[in-house]
């Protein structure tokens, strides 16, 4: 496996212009977001190893932190809950389940890997006459692709009940990732598109947005076919980025759609341990706790 995406240099990037601050300490990126008068909040996503706990101690007493939130990587599982002085926490920040396809499969692997559904799906969408196009961020067509898919994100936000990045967000996340980022969209229209973020070997499908007549015409079936397609020959795999989990039923309660969705294509279910939570403030942590009561 990669390193995870979001202990990716891009990743860094991104949120260092969105306003946090970005440690980096023994093989891992911690994640400084200050408070004004009251000190910080710290998060630790998917490191290859849990970090030692003096080293997060560390970095929390150097920044006043209130807390450092952690959202262990895959395989530590057992040893997550023996993390001294944290506690499970109720509310995950990453997807905690999700969705790999391998592309070092065959294509004709790939597509018996489809559902018959999906593969309806995608012949149905090439009867409309449905193209899809790509662009790299640095092409000449990229900015308008960009605005194009950030109406259909927003728009697929508003009707799913969604929140979703403003374009602004969406650029900064292009421009930290640079060639890195390719949109998909399915034209006419566009009528369904999708904004990938390769790292290593791993693509990720990162954000996702359709009209109500791409979904009619079975557009977002035939982008995500098409990408796995392109993809098989510049990376090992395609990460869907998240999907209902169980074990969260508040936060994915509005993922059964996408869920079903993206089950059709064949991945490999992958389950993070649930994120932990290490209070250094005595307020912060009653307030938790109270919040959690009242959820």
């Amino acid at each position: 496996m990669d390193t995870d995406l979001r202990q990716s240099a891009g990743w860094a990037k991104y949120l260092q212009s969105q306003g946090w601050k970005i440690e980096e300490s023994k093989g891992f990126k911690a994640y400084i977001r200050k408070v004004p008068l009251v000190g910080s909040v710290i998060k630790i996503q998917r490191p290859a190893e849990i970090p030692p706990v003096e080293e997060i101690d560390r970095i929390a007493k150097k920044h006043h932190a209130l807390f450092v939130k952690l959202e262990p990587p895959l395989g530590v599982r057992d040893q997550a809950s023996e993390i001294r002085g944290f506690k499970p926490d109720s509310s995950p920040n990453l997807p905690t389940k999700t969705l790999v396809i391998d592309l070092t499969k065959s294509e004709k692997e790939l597509w018996e890997d489809l559902s018959q559904d999906a593969r309806q799906s995608v012949r149905k969408a090439r009867s409309e006459q449905l193209t899809v196009d790509s662009c790299q961020h640095g092409d000449k067509d990229f900015e308008p692709a960009l605005q194009n898919f950030h109406k259909l994100l927003k728009e697929t936000g508003r009707r799913q009940g969604f929140w979703t990045p403003s374009l602004t967000q969406l650029r900064a996340k292009a421009d930290a990732f640079g060639q890195d980022v390719i949109l998909f969209l399915v034209q006419p229209g566009p009528l369904a598109g999708a904004f990938f973020l390769r790292d290593g070997e791993t693509v990720y499908y990162h954000h996702a947005g359709s009209s109500p007549e791409g979904r009619e015409k079975h557009a977002p079936y035939l982008l995500l076919w098409e990408a796995i397609k392109f993809f098989r020959h510049s990376a090992k795999q395609l990460d869907l980025e998240g999907v209902s989990d169980p074990r969260f039923p508040k936060q994915t309660k509005r993922w059964s759609g996408f869920t079903i969705f993206k089950n059709k294509f064949g991945g490999q279910e992958r389950d993070y341990p649930a994120p932990l939570i290490r209070h250094y403030n005595l307020l912060t942590r009653v307030l938790f706790k109270f919040a959690d009561k009242i959820s």
